[in-house]
Protein backbone atom coordinates (compact mmCIF):
# COMPACT_ATOMS: atom_id res chain seq x y z
CA UNK A 1 0.00 0.00 0.00
CA UNK A 2 1.25 3.32 -0.96
CA UNK A 3 1.41 5.89 1.73
CA UNK A 4 1.15 9.36 0.80
CA UNK A 5 4.88 9.73 2.24
CA UNK A 6 5.62 7.26 -0.31
CA UNK A 7 3.61 9.07 -3.26
CA UNK A 8 5.64 12.31 -2.01
CA UNK A 9 8.70 10.60 -2.98
CA UNK A 10 7.60 9.04 -6.27
CA UNK A 11 6.66 12.53 -7.46
CA UNK A 12 9.46 14.04 -6.47
CA UNK A 13 11.22 11.10 -8.56
CA UNK A 14 9.50 12.06 -11.13
CA UNK A 15 9.76 15.56 -11.74
CA UNK A 16 14.05 15.18 -11.48
CA UNK A 17 14.72 14.25 -15.23
CA UNK A 18 12.52 17.70 -16.14
CA UNK A 19 14.33 19.60 -13.36
CA UNK A 20 17.34 18.37 -14.91
CA UNK A 21 16.92 19.57 -18.44
CA UNK A 22 15.67 22.21 -17.84
CA UNK A 23 19.30 23.60 -15.95
CA UNK A 24 21.15 22.13 -18.71
CA UNK A 25 19.31 24.23 -21.12
CA UNK A 26 19.83 27.21 -18.82
CA UNK A 27 22.58 29.68 -21.21
CA UNK A 28 24.59 31.31 -20.64
CA UNK A 29 25.36 31.18 -16.98
CA UNK A 30 28.92 31.83 -16.82
CA UNK A 31 31.20 34.30 -18.85
CA UNK A 32 31.15 33.94 -22.93
CA UNK A 33 34.32 34.65 -24.76
CA UNK A 34 34.10 36.49 -28.48
CA UNK A 35 37.05 35.78 -30.47
CA UNK A 36 37.21 38.55 -33.09
CA UNK A 37 40.18 38.43 -36.33
CA UNK A 38 40.03 41.86 -36.70
CA UNK A 39 41.67 44.43 -34.72
CA UNK A 40 40.40 46.55 -32.09
CA UNK A 41 38.47 49.66 -33.08
CA UNK A 42 37.67 48.23 -36.81
CA UNK A 43 35.04 47.81 -38.49
CA UNK A 44 34.22 44.51 -37.97
CA UNK A 45 35.17 44.94 -33.96
CA UNK A 46 33.27 47.94 -33.28
CA UNK A 47 29.83 46.98 -33.96
CA UNK A 48 30.12 43.82 -31.97
CA UNK A 49 31.44 45.05 -29.10
CA UNK A 50 28.71 46.91 -29.00
CA UNK A 51 26.41 44.15 -29.31
CA UNK A 52 28.04 42.64 -26.62
CA UNK A 53 27.68 44.84 -24.19
CA UNK A 54 24.00 44.76 -24.68
CA UNK A 55 24.06 40.66 -24.36
CA UNK A 56 26.31 40.95 -21.00
CA UNK A 57 23.54 42.81 -19.60
CA UNK A 58 20.50 41.14 -20.97
CA UNK A 59 21.92 37.77 -19.47
CA UNK A 60 24.00 38.67 -16.58
CA UNK A 61 27.33 37.47 -17.23
CA UNK A 62 30.32 38.84 -18.47
CA UNK A 63 31.08 38.77 -21.99
CA UNK A 64 35.36 39.21 -23.32
CA UNK A 65 36.24 40.02 -26.33
CA UNK A 66 39.74 38.45 -28.05
CA UNK A 67 40.85 40.28 -30.92
CA UNK A 68 42.84 37.25 -32.49
CA UNK A 69 44.34 38.79 -35.32
CA UNK A 70 46.00 37.65 -38.60
CA UNK A 71 45.80 35.03 -41.58
CA UNK A 72 42.57 36.48 -42.30
CA UNK A 73 40.75 35.33 -39.44
CA UNK A 74 42.25 31.68 -39.57
CA UNK A 75 44.15 32.17 -36.26
CA UNK A 76 40.71 33.04 -34.67
CA UNK A 77 38.46 30.41 -36.09
CA UNK A 78 41.08 27.65 -35.45
CA UNK A 79 41.11 28.95 -31.46
CA UNK A 80 37.05 28.84 -31.65
CA UNK A 81 37.23 25.01 -33.22
CA UNK A 82 39.69 23.81 -30.14
CA UNK A 83 36.78 24.88 -27.59
CA UNK A 84 34.27 22.27 -26.29
CA UNK A 85 30.94 23.16 -28.88
CA UNK A 86 29.04 24.29 -25.88
CA UNK A 87 28.24 28.09 -26.90
CA UNK A 88 30.43 29.81 -24.47
CA UNK A 89 33.39 30.38 -27.23
CA UNK A 90 31.68 32.41 -30.43
CA UNK A 91 32.99 32.95 -33.38
CA UNK A 92 32.95 36.50 -34.92
CA UNK A 93 32.75 35.47 -39.13
CA UNK A 94 33.02 36.90 -42.00
CA UNK A 95 33.88 37.19 -45.31
CA UNK A 96 36.88 36.43 -44.88
CA UNK A 97 36.77 33.22 -41.99
CA UNK A 98 33.04 31.77 -43.98
CA UNK A 99 33.62 32.77 -47.95
CA UNK A 100 37.11 34.04 -49.28
CA UNK A 101 39.37 32.09 -47.38
CA UNK A 102 39.04 29.25 -48.35
CA UNK A 103 39.17 29.50 -52.02
CA UNK A 104 41.78 32.11 -52.29
CA UNK A 105 44.12 29.27 -50.31
CA UNK A 106 43.06 26.84 -52.91
CA UNK A 107 44.57 28.60 -55.41
CA UNK A 108 47.44 28.98 -53.85
CA UNK A 109 47.67 25.45 -53.24
CA UNK A 110 47.66 24.99 -49.35
CA UNK A 111 45.09 23.63 -47.41
CA UNK A 112 42.36 26.01 -45.63
CA UNK A 113 42.64 25.38 -41.55
CA UNK A 114 39.18 23.97 -41.43
CA UNK A 115 36.08 23.62 -43.34
CA UNK A 116 33.84 27.00 -43.05
CA UNK A 117 30.68 25.04 -44.62
CA UNK A 118 30.51 22.19 -41.82
CA UNK A 119 32.93 23.28 -39.06
CA UNK A 120 31.05 26.51 -38.04
CA UNK A 121 27.09 27.79 -37.54
CA UNK A 122 26.18 31.17 -38.38
CA UNK A 123 24.03 32.17 -35.36
CA UNK A 124 22.82 35.89 -35.84
CA UNK A 125 23.68 38.51 -38.25
CA UNK A 126 25.62 41.48 -36.60
CA UNK A 127 25.51 43.54 -40.27
CA UNK A 128 26.02 43.64 -43.81
CA UNK A 129 26.35 46.49 -46.03
CA UNK A 130 26.49 47.53 -49.77
CA UNK A 131 29.54 48.76 -51.17
CA UNK A 132 29.48 52.14 -53.65
CA UNK A 133 31.46 53.01 -56.36
CA UNK A 134 33.11 56.40 -56.27
CA UNK A 135 35.46 58.27 -59.17
CA UNK A 136 37.48 61.20 -58.25
CA UNK A 137 35.94 64.16 -60.01
CA UNK A 138 38.81 64.58 -62.55
CA UNK A 139 38.12 61.69 -64.42
CA UNK A 140 35.61 63.62 -65.98
CA UNK A 141 32.51 60.67 -65.97
CA UNK A 142 29.44 61.15 -63.99
CA UNK A 143 27.65 58.03 -64.44
CA UNK A 144 28.36 54.93 -64.72
CA UNK A 145 27.66 54.22 -68.54
CA UNK A 146 30.38 56.93 -68.99
CA UNK A 147 32.80 55.52 -66.76
CA UNK A 148 31.87 51.98 -68.69
CA UNK A 149 32.48 54.05 -72.06
CA UNK A 150 35.76 55.41 -71.22
CA UNK A 151 37.50 51.89 -69.55
CA UNK A 152 36.73 50.60 -72.96
CA UNK A 153 37.60 53.26 -75.21
CA UNK A 154 40.98 53.06 -72.75
CA UNK A 155 41.40 49.02 -72.00
CA UNK A 156 44.39 48.36 -68.92
CA UNK A 157 44.40 52.21 -68.29
CA UNK A 158 41.99 53.53 -65.51
CA UNK A 159 43.05 52.08 -62.32
CA UNK A 160 40.37 50.80 -59.48
CA UNK A 161 41.51 50.75 -55.70
CA UNK A 162 42.05 47.70 -53.53
CA UNK A 163 42.33 47.13 -49.79
CA UNK A 164 44.15 44.68 -50.24
CA UNK A 165 44.81 41.01 -52.66
CA UNK A 166 41.73 38.88 -51.59
CA UNK A 167 39.67 41.63 -49.77
CA UNK A 168 36.23 42.05 -50.74
CA UNK A 169 36.76 45.46 -52.16
CA UNK A 170 39.47 43.60 -54.61
CA UNK A 171 36.85 40.80 -55.66
CA UNK A 172 34.15 42.93 -56.31
CA UNK A 173 36.23 45.27 -58.43
CA UNK A 174 37.29 41.64 -60.13
CA UNK A 175 33.43 41.55 -60.31
CA UNK A 176 32.71 44.53 -61.53
CA UNK A 177 35.29 44.26 -64.25
CA UNK A 178 33.79 40.87 -65.58
CA UNK A 179 30.12 41.93 -65.61
CA UNK A 180 30.96 45.45 -67.47
CA UNK A 181 33.31 43.97 -69.84
CA UNK A 182 36.19 46.23 -69.14
CA UNK A 183 39.81 45.70 -68.23
CA UNK A 184 40.71 48.45 -65.40
CA UNK A 185 44.05 48.20 -63.82
CA UNK A 186 43.66 46.83 -59.62
CA UNK A 187 45.86 48.88 -57.45
CA UNK A 188 46.14 47.38 -54.18
CA UNK A 189 46.94 48.81 -50.71
CA UNK A 190 47.14 48.13 -47.36
CA UNK A 191 43.16 48.91 -46.13
CA UNK A 192 40.51 51.62 -46.97
CA UNK A 193 42.80 54.35 -45.57
CA UNK A 194 45.55 54.53 -47.85
CA UNK A 195 43.24 54.07 -50.72
CA UNK A 196 40.92 56.60 -49.88
CA UNK A 197 44.05 58.83 -49.66
CA UNK A 198 45.19 57.34 -53.03
CA UNK A 199 41.68 58.57 -54.92
CA UNK A 200 41.55 62.20 -53.06
CA UNK A 201 45.18 62.79 -54.64
CA UNK A 202 44.36 61.41 -57.95
CA UNK A 203 46.85 58.29 -58.08
CA UNK A 204 43.62 56.08 -58.90
CA UNK A 205 40.82 56.95 -60.85
CA UNK A 206 37.90 54.82 -58.69
CA UNK A 207 37.22 52.39 -55.74
CA UNK A 208 34.39 50.85 -53.89
CA UNK A 209 34.32 52.23 -50.50
CA UNK A 210 31.81 51.66 -47.87
CA UNK A 211 29.08 54.30 -47.75
CA UNK A 212 29.80 55.91 -43.92
CA UNK A 213 33.01 56.60 -44.51
CA UNK A 214 33.26 58.37 -47.80
CA UNK A 215 30.21 60.46 -46.97
CA UNK A 216 32.24 63.90 -46.16
CA UNK A 217 34.04 63.52 -49.33
CA UNK A 218 30.83 63.23 -51.30
CA UNK A 219 29.63 66.28 -49.50
CA UNK A 220 32.77 68.31 -50.34
CA UNK A 221 32.71 66.72 -53.97
CA UNK A 222 36.31 64.99 -53.62
CA UNK A 223 34.11 61.53 -54.98
CA UNK A 224 31.34 61.12 -56.79
CA UNK A 225 29.15 58.32 -56.37
CA UNK A 226 28.14 56.02 -59.71
CA UNK A 227 26.29 53.18 -58.30
CA UNK A 228 25.43 50.81 -55.32
CA UNK A 229 26.73 47.02 -55.01
CA UNK A 230 22.70 46.14 -53.07
CA UNK A 231 20.13 45.01 -54.34
CA UNK A 232 18.26 48.22 -53.44
CA UNK A 233 19.25 51.59 -52.78
CA UNK A 234 20.37 53.12 -49.54
CA UNK A 235 18.57 55.19 -48.01
CA UNK A 236 22.38 57.47 -46.80
CA UNK A 237 22.58 58.16 -50.77
CA UNK A 238 18.52 57.59 -51.84
CA UNK A 239 19.67 59.38 -55.33
CA UNK A 240 22.21 56.63 -55.82
CA UNK A 241 21.17 53.84 -58.34
CA UNK A 242 21.75 50.16 -57.99
CA UNK A 243 24.55 48.65 -60.23
CA UNK A 244 20.81 46.58 -61.43
CA UNK A 245 19.48 49.67 -61.94
CA UNK A 246 22.34 50.59 -64.38
CA UNK A 247 22.40 47.22 -66.66
CA UNK A 248 24.97 44.81 -63.64
CA UNK A 249 21.97 42.97 -61.96
CA UNK A 250 25.07 40.50 -60.91
CA UNK A 251 27.27 43.63 -58.95
CA UNK A 252 26.23 42.71 -55.44
CA UNK A 253 28.57 42.83 -52.70
CA UNK A 254 27.14 43.03 -48.96
CA UNK A 255 30.06 41.98 -46.64
CA UNK A 256 28.47 40.64 -43.20
CA UNK A 257 29.56 39.96 -39.92
CA UNK A 258 27.75 37.71 -37.95
CA UNK A 259 28.28 35.22 -34.35
CA UNK A 260 28.86 31.59 -35.11
CA UNK A 261 29.12 28.87 -32.67
CA UNK A 262 30.81 25.67 -33.59
CA UNK A 263 28.95 22.62 -35.45
CA UNK A 264 27.32 20.57 -32.38
CA UNK A 265 26.33 23.49 -30.25
CA UNK A 266 22.90 22.78 -28.81
CA UNK A 267 20.60 24.63 -30.49
CA UNK A 268 18.41 25.81 -27.83
CA UNK A 269 21.89 28.21 -27.31
CA UNK A 270 21.44 28.67 -31.08
CA UNK A 271 18.13 30.20 -30.90
CA UNK A 272 18.33 31.59 -27.79
CA UNK A 273 21.52 33.88 -29.05
CA UNK A 274 20.16 34.11 -32.29
CA UNK A 275 16.81 36.12 -30.60
CA UNK A 276 18.95 37.65 -28.22
CA UNK A 277 21.09 39.81 -30.83
CA UNK A 278 18.38 40.50 -33.35
CA UNK A 279 16.42 42.39 -29.93
CA UNK A 280 19.19 44.04 -28.82
CA UNK A 281 20.17 45.47 -32.55
CA UNK A 282 16.77 46.45 -33.37
CA UNK A 283 16.62 48.48 -29.63
CA UNK A 284 13.96 49.55 -27.49
CA UNK A 285 13.01 52.08 -25.10
CA UNK A 286 15.97 54.07 -23.86
CA UNK A 287 18.53 51.49 -26.42
CA UNK A 288 18.84 52.80 -30.15
CA UNK A 289 19.36 50.71 -32.40
CA UNK A 290 22.72 49.36 -32.67
CA UNK A 291 23.12 49.01 -36.66
CA UNK A 292 25.82 51.07 -38.42
CA UNK A 293 25.53 54.05 -40.99
CA UNK A 294 24.86 52.54 -44.56
CA UNK A 295 24.70 48.83 -43.10
CA UNK A 296 21.76 46.69 -42.52
CA UNK A 297 20.82 44.02 -40.12
CA UNK A 298 17.86 41.96 -41.50
CA UNK A 299 16.61 39.85 -38.21
CA UNK A 300 17.50 36.34 -40.30
CA UNK A 301 16.72 33.11 -38.63
CA UNK A 302 20.28 30.59 -38.28
CA UNK A 303 18.52 29.08 -41.09
CA UNK A 304 18.15 32.13 -43.40
CA UNK A 305 21.89 33.28 -42.28
CA UNK A 306 23.15 30.28 -43.67
CA UNK A 307 21.01 30.16 -47.08
CA UNK A 308 23.02 33.74 -47.68
CA UNK A 309 26.24 32.81 -46.66
CA UNK A 310 26.19 29.30 -48.77
CA UNK A 311 24.34 31.61 -52.01
CA UNK A 312 27.35 33.95 -50.94
CA UNK A 313 30.36 31.14 -50.85
CA UNK A 314 28.84 29.90 -54.56
CA UNK A 315 29.26 33.58 -55.61
CA UNK A 316 32.52 34.52 -54.71
CA UNK A 317 34.56 30.65 -55.17
CA UNK A 318 33.21 31.56 -58.63
CA UNK A 319 35.16 35.09 -59.01
CA UNK A 320 38.36 33.93 -56.90
CA UNK A 321 38.76 30.40 -58.83
CA UNK A 322 38.40 31.84 -61.77
CA UNK A 323 40.62 34.99 -61.89
CA UNK A 324 42.89 33.14 -60.08
CA UNK A 325 43.64 35.34 -56.81
CA UNK A 326 45.52 33.72 -54.50
CA UNK A 327 47.38 34.84 -51.21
Amino acid sequence: MLTRRRLAALASAAMLPATAVRAEERWPTKLLRVLVGSAPGSSVDAPVRAVCQRLSERFGVSIVVENKVGAAGTIAASEALRAPADGYTLLIGTNGELVNGEFLWRNSGRTFPYDPAKDFVPVALVQRGAGMLVVRPGLGVNSLAELVAKAKANPGKLTIGSGGVGSTVHLVAELFNREAGIDTLIVHYRGSPPTLMAIRSGDIDMMFATPFEIIDFVKQKDMIPLAVSHTQRIPMYPDVPTFAELGLPNVINLPFVTFCVRSGTPDHVVRTLNQAVIEEIAGGPGKPPLTSPGRESPPLTPEQLAAFITHERERWADIILKAKIAT
